[in-house]
């Protein structure tokens, strides 16, 4: 009988609406029989609806076949992947973004070989770069309550009114109490991105009055952001490849890279890794290591084609007399002294105020310099629009009218203009690109990315043994369902499982890359490559290793150990669910890692985010019961699709479920449970194909967007 009939049921109804042929097949005794139809053996197996004297039968409602029948078709059912215009509209789309792929690394390679073909030329050893800067100011912004900077108007002046000049070849120092603005100024004239307004302008000179001519600006922090497990040698090396021209030999590279590591003596420590700060120390350089600094620097800047600007906190004398120049600023980032180091002395004895004898100049100026007498201090000059004379710009200026700070070397304001723009705040500025081409860069961090795991092996290997031990767990609870109810319970059990499991995982990308960001930071900011090239390199790393061979060691396991369809094609589009998945969570889990400053913050968000997967992912609840007012929100929630995609590929090859209820044997198409009880669609394993390419696609270019836009280095 049908379940819910009051008695004998006529069935004409029912089965004359049925499309297709439809046989009764009964037993020699006609007591049992069958009504087959394809639409019934899709529903209830091979030998379709059974009869036994009419008395019983497979339990349905008569109203349930009626809807059933024009849902489920038999080519449904089995295939479980039927192909709709839309479906093949969106694989043109993966398709044609496959080959627009294929497209730009054939014209990455092409600008490769043009670049390295190009003329390297003689590097210019002798024509140095001046820096001329004048009436330089800048105002930090105050923060509000919510942490944002407010209007830098009233905010406090951390420089006002400095002016300086330094010529091809010469050392300058930057001396003064903390806080009198000493990396500040030093940020703006490097370029550096600062938080804040600014104001004056910034001049670069040479004898040569090209224009057109590159001109490269090296910066070395305060503290250092160096990659622990490199070398000293690779990672000198590491840069002379992404700032030395790409037509440049390998051989004159390395050479280089010799030179430097022979200039700074370290070639007794060039083949030991840099390590991380706990393993290295971080204290400072006593006076014999920070004289030999200084005079590397001061080597490099008589070379005649560098100019050496340096902050410097409090040098012995023997270190101060060899600054070429000394730049002074007092509290409040008022200049006190602008001139030649050798004069500091007679200079403030015409001013009234003698250097004590027997003490060290520099510790004289940085007396004056915390406590500055009122007639040492300019007058607070208004901000000039035209060019001034820098010569009579500071009232602590001992460079007179025809003077320069060495005899030979050429007056910064008698050299021509190369480049002239302001200490803007944002950092950006014309003259400072990646000298390689994209291509370049990738490999280049490709090697290094390659070179870490090699040397680090520790976020590998757990990821991995992690796998096979979770996989083994699930196996074995799950091992080897069978076609009952229960077992049918199981089998989504299963995936539902291995589906969060890989959600969960996948923040392990998110901790990677707040670890990552900082060095990516300091070496965007210095020129070294592009952020394209660094997501490309860092999403490729962590989704090979990381990502896709966990994901098939633990797909092995587990779908061989429960049992799933023994088929090869149904393994594959298993596994390409999976990787999809994985490769999705990932990249939102960079995604947060770039867009929040705060890692304990993005965790929990992402942790959050799970959960709420999990809740609209159609194993807790059924889809067609959520209210319509949030069942929308399904749509976002990349584990349903995942966990509909792969429930519809294990039922596609006809799974039936056979099982007794109260002593009444059934058989049904597991499809019909799989939409009652959660309320996928049969038909739904390619669309969430491509609904899970759309979450990867939409990621990656917001994650591309949040690197470009927002991870620059601020100060």
């Amino acid at each position: 009988m049908w379940c819910g009939g009051g008695g004998a049921l006529d069935l004409s109804g029912t089965i004359n609406a049925l499309s297709s042929t439809i046989a009764i097949s009964c037993d020699a005794s006609g007591q049992n029989c069958n009504f087959i139809q394809a639409t019934l053996q899709t529903l209830f197996g091979q030998n379709g609806l059974a009869l036994t004297s009419c008395l019983f039968g497979e339990c349905i409602r008569e109203s349930t076949i009626n809807t059933l029948a024009n849902t489920f078709s038999p080519s449904t059912v089995a295939s479980g992947s039927t192909l709709s215009k839309g479906v093949i509209a969106g694989l043109s789309i993966v398709a044609a973004v496959a080959f627009l792929a294929l497209l730009s690394l054939g014209l990455g390679l092409w600008s490769q070989s043009k670049a390295r073909k190009a003329p390297v030329g003689e590097l210019d050893e002798k024509s140095g770069v001046g820096l001329r800067w004048t009436d330089i100011g800048f105002t930090l912004a105050p923060k509000s309550r919510v942490g944002r900077r407010g209007n830098a108007d009233d905010g406090r002046v951390l420089l006002d009114g400095i002016s300086g000049e330094v010529a091809p070849g010469q050392l300058l120092a930057i001396l003064g109490p903390t806080g009198a603005g000493k990396s500040t100024l030093v940020d703006l004239l490097a370029g550096r991105r600062k938080s804040g307004r600014s104001t004056g302008s910034i001049e670069l000179v040479s004898s040569t009055g090209s224009s057109n001519r590159k001109v490269k600006i090296g910066y070395v922090d305060q503290q250092d952001i160096l990659p622990s497990t490199s070398t000293v040698r690779e990672h000198l090396m590491f840069s002379a490849q992404l700032r030395l021209p790409e037509g440049m030999s390998k051989a004159a590279k390395e050479k280089r890279v010799f030179e430097v590591l022979s200039q700074l003596g370290l070639l007794d420590v060039a083949d030991s890794r840099i390590g991380g700060t706990e393993r290295r120390g971080i204290s400072g350089l006593d006076s014999v290591s920070a004289k030999r600094v200084i005079s590397v620097l001061k080597d490099l800047a008589n070379s005649g084609s560098t100019t050496v600007i340096t902050t410097i906190h409090q040098p012995n004398s023997q270190i101060f007399h060899m600054f070429d120049l000394v730049l002074t600023l007092s509290r409040g980032g008022r200049q006190l002294y602008f001139g030649r180091a050798a004069t500091v002395a007679q200079h403030f004895v015409a001013l009234g105020h003698s250097c004590p004898e027997g003490w060290n100049p520099a510790d004289y100026l940085l007396e004056l310099a915390s406590d500055p007498p009122a007639d040492l201090l300019p007058p607070v000059a208004p901000r000039a629009a035209a060019r001034i004379d820098l010569r009579k710009a500071s009232a602590g200026s001992d460079l007179r009218d025809g003077d320069s700070a060495e005899e030979g070397k050429e007056s910064a304001p008698n050299l021509p203009i190369l480049h002239k723009f302001p200490p803007r705040s944002d950092g950006r500025q014309s003259h400072q690109r990646p000298t390689t081409v994209l291509l370049t860069q990738f490999q280049v961090l490709a090697g290094r990315q390659l070179r870490n795991l090699k040397r680090d092996w520790s976020l590998v290997l757990m990821h991995n043994a992690v796998a096979v031990v979770v996989g083994v767990l699930v196996g074995g609870l799950y091992f080897q369902v069978n076609s009952t109810i229960s077992g049918f319970q199981n089998r989504i059990g299963s995936l539902f499982f291995l589906g969060s499991l890989l959600a969960f995982a996948s923040l392990s990308a998110l901790s990677n890359f707040v670890q990552i960001k900082p060095l990516f930071l300091r070496e965007r900011a210095n020129n070294l490559y592009g952020p394209v090239a660094f997501l490309l390199s860092e999403v490729f790393f962590d989704i090979v290793p990381l990502r896709i061979a966990p994901t098939i060691i633990v797909s092995c396991i587990i779908y061989w150990m429960v049992g799933l369809s023994p088929s090869a094609a149904n393994f594959f589009k298993f596994l390409l669910i999976l990787v999809e998945f994985n490769v999705a969570s990932t990249l939102f889990n960079l995604l947060l890692g770039a867009a929040l400053d705060n890692s304990g913050v993005a965790i929990l968000i992402s942790a959050v985010i799970n959960l709420f997967q999990m809740a609209f992912a159609g194993f807790f609840v059924n889809l067609k019961s959520i209210p319509p007012v949030l069942r929308w929100v399904q749509w976002l929630a990349p584990l349903k699709s995942t966990l509909e995609a792969l429930a519809v590929n294990e039922l596609s090859s006809g799974l039936q479920i056979i099982d007794t209820l109260q002593g009444v044997k059934i058989e049904v198409n597991a499809a019909l449970i799989m939409d009652i009880l959660f309320g996928f669609k049969p038909d739904g394993y390619y669309r969430d194909v491509l609904i899970l390419f759309g979450f990867v696609g939409g990621f990656g270019l917001l994650l591309i967007s949040t690197v470009v836009y927002r991870l620059k280095e601020r100060r």
